[in-house]
């Protein structure tokens, strides 16, 4: 749960300098490379060192990057995880998801609260923490969470607190955490 705090306050620091989240996959100086927002928030979690070696002018898996992708970052490795490259948190990416858009949300864009919408998700999943991928959404059906805890998995919503979501968590309920704009109240 910490480790989704400290991203959280990497993310609002971010949303802070540039007015908006950072969409999940960030396109490098040339407009044409995707790197992904935990390469992006490595300067507002104490890894500017890091992020300076990240080339962004080349794909994530160049030979130069994939060496940095086996560096281990903590806060993106959940403790429980037996494979410390890869990442354990995830943004759900869909229509009317806080990732779901290629410009970055803004928080007017949040405009069901921001206590009622889920920011990052705790899964357990073989991508490495440099690839800019995450976590489908498409409205309809809901991906796998979880993992690492018994009985369901945490988040962090975009108020910045992490709860523990119950796998027996009434899937509606969970849609209607995962939209940022569809009007239902969370019960």
């Amino acid at each position: 749960m910490n480790n989704l705090r400290n991203i959280n306050v990497a993310l609002l620091d971010f949303r802070t300098k540039n007015g908006h989240f950072p969409p999940a996959v960030v396109m490098g100086p040339d407009g044409k490379t995707p790197y992904s927002w935990r390469v992006a928030l490595l300067p507002f979690l104490d890894q500017a060192a890091l992020y300076k070696q990240y080339r962004l002018n080349e794909p994530w898996d160049s030979e130069h990057n994939m060496k940095l992708a086996k560096v281990v970052v903590p806060v993106y490795h959940n403790p429980n995880d037996d494979k410390p490259t890869n990442s354990s948190y995830f943004a759900v990416v869909g229509k009317n998801t806080l990732f779901g858009n290629t410009e970055g949300s803004r928080f007017r864009d949040i405009t069901d609260g921001v206590s009622n919408v889920i920011a990052l998700v705790e899964a357990k999943r073989d991508i490495p923490w440099t690839k800019p991928e995450d976590i489908k959404y498409d409205g309809e059906k809901i991906p796998k969470f979880g993992g690492f805890h018994h009985g369901g998995f945490s988040v962090v919503l975009c108020d910045g607190s992490v709860k523990f979501i119950s796998e027996k968590i009434d899937e509606k309920v969970l849609h209607e955490l995962l939209q940022i704009n569809d009007g239902q109240p969370v019960p």
